[in-house]
């Protein structure tokens, strides 16, 4: 849910707090009592998707793969800082830390592009993988990157779930909002009608129906009438 479409919802919230007060103007059976038992319905259908608002905070399997990638990176790092070591030992071996250093351009896609290639160099090589534990690189480093990457693939799949019910809750979340706003306009007809000689009233109900600006400032608080 946008901040637009939230400024929407509050509306219908404030809507409903003015129509709690006057209920027995507006009988059940009645085309506003109707307008307001749709609206009631609407919001409490629109609440859990408020949860969605741009803005808000990111998914936990966003954050999951976020974490993931960063336990990766710092792998691929801890394996070409070895093997720059063991190109540069006693004998050298020149070229041997070609294959390790991470992608320059730091992108995800890149990342674990070149995991997948490093990890496809040292798994199942008990002897390359003696020169890298010679630095003291940990025994389990290859299960270590191997269970990194099955963690990243899983929280990609989650992530690609989250989007698809994200993606839902809009439509939801769209369908519901238009609907709401039918609601409001046969309650506003009956509100308008009933109150047409209660400038008070009238002017309560313009504020509750208002739909802010996303970015307006609050509105200022009318001027009491001189005596």
């Amino acid at each position: 849910m946008n901040d637009r479409q939230y400024a929407q919802y509050e509306s219908f919230v404030r809507i409903l707090a003015f129509t709690a007060g006057h209920s027995a103007d507006f009988p059940a059976t009645s085309p506003g009592g109707r307008a307001i038992t749709d609206l009631t319905r609407i919001t409490t259908a629109l609440q859990p998707l408020t949860d969605s608002r741009i803005g808000g905070e990111p998914s936990g399997s966003t954050l999951a793969k976020e974490e993931l990638e960063d336990a990766l990176r710092e792998d691929l790092k801890d394996i070409a800082r070895t093997a720059r070591a063991i190109e540069v030992g006693s004998p050298p071996q020149p070229g041997f830390a070609t294959p390790y250093p991470l992608p320059r351009d730091g992108t995800q896609r890149s990342l674990i592009a070149h995991a997948r290639s490093v990890l496809a160099l040292v798994r199942g090589n008990a002897a390359l993988i003696a020169r890298f534990t010679a630095y003291e690189l940990p025994s389990d480093f290859v299960t270590d990157l191997e269970a990194d990457l099955a963690a990243f693939d899983a929280a990609t799949d989650s992530q690609a779930d989250d989007r698809i019910s994200g993606v839902e809750d809009t439509a939801t979340a769209r369908k519901l909002l238009r609907d709401g706003r039918a609601a409001v306009v046969q309650l506003n007809a009956s509100v308008r009608n009933k109150y047409r000689r209660r400038p008070e009233l009238l002017a309560a109900w313009r504020t509750a129906s208002r739909v802010d600006r996303p970015d307006a400032p609050p509105p200022a608080p009318p001027i009491a009438p001189t005596p």
